[in-house]
């Protein structure tokens, strides 16, 4: 029984000094807040500006200052609220942390004001020594995947697009030169196979046009030299 009694004792001794031996590890309340503020303060150091390019031209290296993994799924969920509510690719919220040399763009082609959008959001403008494959994203990986698999949605839909109008054209050509079945033709079923040649073309100059500019998006650029170096100042 003194024996058990003991061994309990000991127990009780050592969790309190594990408790007493973590207080040295882990940070207080104030700590952290204090490590977060020096964050934001060493983001603002490291700013350089927003601008847009083609994320899909620029496609940047991941994991470097992000060590979050690639989930197919989200990528997937991304894609599909892109279908639903439209690629909202300047909105401030949206914009993609991009960290590179300074010597890599032109900063007096960037703007300092958030909520520029849009055309209003200058087109950013690389020196020659800019490597684009080698640029570093901090976050946006998913959205970056999810565009991939939303151009990959849109290429799909082309080919069907392109394909009804090509089949709607040749039987409007057919029908002209007399070549055509007309025997269960009226002015009816003219209007509306010209109306459905139409709405394919429409779609087809629609999503021509969205992959044109699929790919533009929105950044916020930070100088990685002062990142670097502030980082080592930084307690992680």
């Amino acid at each position: 029984m003194s024996q058990r009694k003991n061994k309990t004792s000991r127990s009780q001794e050592e969790r309190e000094k594990e408790k007493e031996d973590l207080k040295d590890v882990e940070p207080s309340v104030d700590e952290v807040a204090q490590r977060l503020r020096e964050r934001e303060d060493l983001c603002q150091t490291a700013f350089l500006g927003y601008g847009k390019w083609d994320l899909l031209e620029m496609s940047p290296v991941w994991g470097v200052y992000n060590k979050r993994p690639k989930e197919p799924s989200q990528a997937m969920k991304i894609m599909k609220s892109y279908l639903v509510h439209g690629v909202e690719r300047y909105v401030p919220a949206n914009r993609i942390p991009i960290i590179l040399p300074r010597s890599w763009v032109q900063t007096d082609s960037l703007t300092t004001v958030v909520g520029k959008g849009g055309d209003d959001l200058p087109e950013i403008k690389w020196t020659k020594e800019a490597d684009l494959g080698n640029i570093k994203g901090a976050s946006g990986q998913h959205r970056f995947e999810g565009l991939k698999l939303y151009r990959e949605h849109l290429v799909r839909e082309l080919k069907g697009a392109n394909r009804s109008q090509r089949e709607l054209e040749t039987m409007r050509d057919l029908r002209a030169t007399g070549q055509a079945d007309e025997s269960q033709d009226d002015s009816d079923v003219e209007t509306e196979r010209s109306d459905e040649l139409k709405t394919q073309t429409d779609e087809a100059n629609r999503l021509k046009g969205e992959l044109v500019r699929v790919g533009q998006w929105g950044f916020v650029l930070y100088d990685e030299g002062k990142l670097v170096r502030s980082l080592q100042t930084v307690k992680n």
